[in-house]
């Protein structure tokens, strides 16, 4: 993962919850699974829909790697 990523992660966590707190809001609002089904269901849905199925299994496998290499570089801290 390039530092582009990492930093794209943290501008898009700290938006949401800089976002959240002009609101006064609570950080268990954006917390709640149902409310995770729903955005990730969605998205994947509407992702789904505009791309074909390899692209879209493409992509997910190298999102899964994204991600467990994320969790790799975490442990190591």
């Amino acid at each position: 993962m390039d530092i582009a990523s990492i930093g794209g992660i943290l501008l898009a966590v700290v938006g949401i919850l800089a976002g959240m707190m002009i609101e006064g809001g609570n950080i268990g609002q954006i917390t709640q699974p149902t409310a995770a089904m729903i955005v990730v269901g969605g998205t994947m849905g509407a992702v789904m829909l505009q791309f074909p199925l390899k692209t879209f299994l493409a992509a997910l496998k190298q999102a899964m790697r994204i991600l467990s290499r994320v969790g790799r570089m975490a442990t190591r801290c």
